[in-house]
């Protein structure tokens, strides 16, 4: 199995509607399906949560679209 170290501005970029990807969205696929297994900063949580908040403020994202886009990640 692959191992993968992703950071926050990488998974933003999956989960921001802006900026997703065609190589992302396959990688976050095949974290997906176990043929790739992520590492991360132990402060990704708090870094995705700040990349969303700054979204809002930025006007790019609606507060109320945070929600289900964060819910994403965490049951990454």
């Amino acid at each position: 199995m692959n191992v993968v170290v992703v950071d926050a501005s990488y998974l933003l970029s999956f989960l921001l509607p802006d900026e997703e990807t065609k190589e992302v969205r396959e990688l976050v696929e095949q974290y997906g399906n176990g043929t790739v297994e992520f590492i991360a900063p132990s402060l990704l949580v708090f870094e995705v949560a700040n990349g969303m908040r700054s979204a809002v403020l930025r006007k790019r994202l609606k507060a109320q679209e945070i929600y289900p886009l964060f819910e994403s990640f965490v049951q990454m």
